[in-house]
């Protein structure tokens, strides 16, 4: 299955991608699934942080059907 999307129109694409300027933080948001990831890079980039921080933040669930999920996850730590 092909997953590529190749919109002319970047609005109207399903997934979209938006970075810090100083490269310490990534969110991706999935607009099908209505979930956001929050990447966020202490001490470096996503290629030299020593700790990566990621918040998966998931309200897939109907307005008015309880809530949302929120997991909280520490990718790397390098001492």
């Amino acid at each position: 299955m092909n997953h590529i999307h190749t919109a002319v129109d970047k609005y109207s694409r399903p997934n979209r991608k938006y970075y810090s300027a100083d490269g310490s933080m990534e969110i991706k948001v999935n607009i099908p699934n209505n979930k956001i990831e929050f990447i966020t890079y202490i001490g470096g980039d996503g290629y030299s942080a020593p700790i990566i921080y990621k918040l998966n933040y998931d309200n897939a669930t109907p307005s008015g059907a309880g809530g949302c999920s929120i997991y909280i996850e520490i990718i790397r730590v390098v001492f």
